[in-house]
């Protein structure tokens, strides 16, 4: 079993820690999915800030949702090198920022994974995770 972890988020910069309850896996096959509302239209610009784990092991992405919503347009999609991150451990603090290319204005309270009131680490299915593409944790918006 998985689980999808966020703590503060300031703007666009969710604070995530992935839990693996189940065996030990490569992380290269598994990628997390922040989703959110790109009100700007704009192409858009991702930075790893600081993990636990080292940003050089973290990916950044962006795709489209299969049933894009208000509040799902977009997604930030955190993937891994190939790190083996053990059963019963967590890759610890991923700091992610995200931005559009024109640094125009996006509303956080209308992200579908956007989460305002956890001031420390809490448990949510609004972030989703995948091993080999496959959903295993959380709730796809839609």
């Amino acid at each position: 079993m998985w689980r999808t972890e966020i703590c503060r988020k300031t703007s666009h910069q969710p604070l995530l820690d992935l839990v693996n309850d189940g065996a030990d896996i490569d992380l290269s096959r598994v990628t997390i999915r922040y989703y959110f509302s790109n009100e700007t239209l704009e192409a858009m610009n991702a930075i790893c800030d600081d993990a636990f784990m080292d940003c050089a092991n973290v990916t950044l992405g962006f795709g489209a949702p299969a049933s894009p919503s208000s509040l799902a347009d977009t997604y930030l999609e955190v993937g891994f090198a190939s790190v083996v991150l053990p059963a019963g451990s967590q890759t610890g603090e991923i700091r992610a920022r995200f931005h559009s290319v024109d640094f125009g204005m996006l509303d956080a309270s209308n992200d579908c994974s956007y989460t305002s009131t956890a001031r420390q680490y809490t448990e949510v299915t609004n972030i989703t995770v995948y091993v080999d593409g496959i959903l295993v944790w959380g709730v796809e918006p839609g």
